[in-house]
Formats: structure tokens, C-alpha cells, sequence
């Protein structure tokens, strides 16, 4: 588990934030658990805590954006197939994450790794983008998957609202739409693009008056 490796690693003080898509899990460790894999797991939360800030952050499966599906089928065909054991070095597990990153990005992108145009833009529109690209915003579609809205559909009542939705079909913002991009923009570019695209769509985010 990971807060065991990285007692292990005796990693320094500061701060420290987990990433899970089991809510089951943050729960479990919130409760007086008498299983003793969540007793093990808070004893190392626990150990972790006296040197270091820690946060666990819940990150559902499916935020409605393009791909995030897909990935889940991948994971579940792979672990139904043989598991062919393999011991690595957390240098060579690391290696090998950043190859398939920048493959993966090469491919859905068509830029090379490292040239991602998020980093030039400003603090406040780097994180518009950011959420926007994860799924991980203000939109209904997400806020109801926390249990923070009641409903996950769009103000105009077609369609969920997702980072897509409002992008690229939200009639409400059709008008704004226009106005930003009187030619038609895909998804792709808006979110992916150069930083002209980014900023771009980061000013209607801004103008939309949406909580992105």
C-alpha cells in the first residue's frame, strides 16, 4: 500500500495527499474498523501523520469525460487475465509510468510530452483547465456524485452537466459559445490545445459564470 512505502522511504516531512476512487475505503478508515487490513492501514496513516500533513482525496471512476470508461474495461480485462509476478525497482515502475505517459500523450494530443501548454497559463486558469480536464470541477454531474447537488442534469434540463456539455452543447451558452469560437472547436482543442486554445477556454469558463 502506499503510506507503507512511503514510511519505508522514510519520506520527508511535509505534505502528503492520497488518491483513491474507493469511498469505501476513506470510510472505513474514518470508522472504528475491526478488519485488520484497515487497522494496519491507519497505523500507517497514523505513523506518516507525525512527520507529515496527510490528506486523503476520493476521486470517483467516471467524471463524464471521454476515455475514463474505457480505461475501466481495460483494468478489469487485465485483472481477470494471468498475473505474471515481476519484482521492480520503484525507479524502473517509474520509468516505465513516464514511457507510457508520453506515448499516450503523443497519441491523444499530437503534441510531444513535456510541451503541454498548461503550465504557461495563470495560476487561476491553470486550474480551471485542470479540473476540466479531470472532471474534478463545480459542474452538477460531479457535485451530485459527491452527494453535494441533487440532481446532475445541466440548468437546461437536456443533459448532465459535464466539462463536454457545457464546451461544446449547452444551449444556454450557445450565444457565449459563438462569440468565443464562431467557428466550430473540438473538445480536444479546447481542453488540450495551444495556449491561445487554453486560455480561450478558460476566459469562457470565466464568462459563463460557472464554478468550473
Amino acid at each position: 500500500m502506499a503510506a507503507q512505502h512511503m514510511n519505508k522511504l522514510q519520506a520527508p516531512a511535509g505534505k502528503m495527499v492520497f488518491l483513491t476512487d474507493s469511498l469505501s475505503a476513506i470510510q472505513a478508515l474514518e470508522a472504528k474498523s475491526t478488519d485488520s487490513t484497515v487497522q494496519k492501514l491507519q497505523r500507517e496513516l497514523a505513523q506518516l501523520s507525525e512527520k507529515a500533513e496527510i490528506h486523503l482525496q476520493w476521486i470517483p471512476s467516471h467524471c463524464g469525460i471521454a476515455g475514463n470508461e474505457s480505461a475501466d474495461v481495460l483494468a478489469k480485462e487485465g485483472s481477470a487475465k494471468e498475473q505474471i509476478y515481476q519484482p521492480l525497482s520503484f525507479q524502473e515502475v517509474k520509468t516505465l509510468i513516464q514511457r507510457k505517459s508520453a506515448v499516450d500523450w503523443k497519441t491523444n494530443t499530437g503534441y510531444d510530452y513535456g510541451k503541454d501548454s498548461l503550465k504557461d497559463l495563470s495560476r487561476t486558469d491553470q486550474v480551471i483547465i485542470f479540473r476540466l480536464r479531470t472532471g474534478h470541477c463545480r459542474l452538477n454531474k460531479h457535485l451530485y456524485r459527491l452527494g453535494i447537488s441533487q440532481t446532475a442534469l445541466c440548468q437546461c434540463q437536456q443533459a448532465e452537466q459535464t466539462p463536454e456539455h457545457i464546451l461544446q452543447d449547452c444551449p444556454l451558452l450557445g450565444e457565449l459559445r459563438s462569440n468565443m469560437w464562431p467557428h466550430p472547436v473540438d473538445l480536444k482543442t479546447k481542453l488540450w490545445g495551444n495556449l491561445t486554445d487554453l486560455k480561450l477556454t478558460a476566459q469562457f469558463v470565466v464568462h459563463s459564470k460557472l464554478s468550473a
